[in-house]
């Protein structure tokens, strides 16, 4: 499934292709809604761009947009299959940094570094309408957004350890595995 990200959108001078654009985000959406519908899928949904950036020198998750979030666990929501959330952290900033600003044009120059790649999955999302990270006195899609995005950037910090030692021995987190050690 291909999504264009809103700042790309918003940065397109052109209305045509603005609007190409934005119209096959709906066909997309409307794809994603019929895979949920039959089940079985895995989706990886990225409401920020999906890249770890460097913020004060050091690579972070990028922070997620809730309209994204919400969006993904409307169409969850009315798939009638379950649908479950699990927030995944992946760290890929060593292997190809994203560029620094927004650029459209092809053949920009990407750096790619042989380097590893670390994943790693949070517990499910509580969607419930008891969950603890429901509080009152916030919107419930920001509330949301905000605790996925802390249980990524938790899971991201365990990253970062494995990622700093990975040609060494290194740090390995518990229920992990570093299969090329195998």
């Amino acid at each position: 499934f291909c999504v264009h990200s809103k700042k790309y959108i918003d940065s397109e001078v052109d209305a045509a292709k603005k609007k190409a654009m934005s119209q096959q985000n709906r066909k997309t959406l409307t794809e994603m809604s019929s895979a949920l519908k039959k089940g079985g899928m895995l989706i990886w949904v990225a409401p920020s761009g999906g890249r770890d950036r460097l913020t004060d020198g050091r690579p972070t998750p990028a922070r997620f947009d809730s309209a994204a979030v919400e969006m993904f666990r409307s169409l969850g929501g009315k798939s009638k299959v379950a649908t479950h959330m699990y927030p995944m952290a992946m760290a890929t900033y060593s292997i190809m940094p994203p560029p620094s600003g927004i650029n459209k044009a092809l053949g920009e120059e990407r750096i790619t570094k042989f380097s590893g790649c670390a994943i790693s999955l949070a517990p499910e999302v509580d969607l419930s309408e008891n969950a603890s990270w429901r509080d009152s006195d916030s919107d419930p899609k920001d509330a949301l957004t905000d605790h996925i995005f802390r249980q990524v950037c938790d899971e991201y910090d365990l990253l970062e350890k494995v990622m700093v030692d990975f040609r060494e021995e290194g740090y390995v987190p518990p229920n992990s595995a570093q299969p090329w050690r195998a």
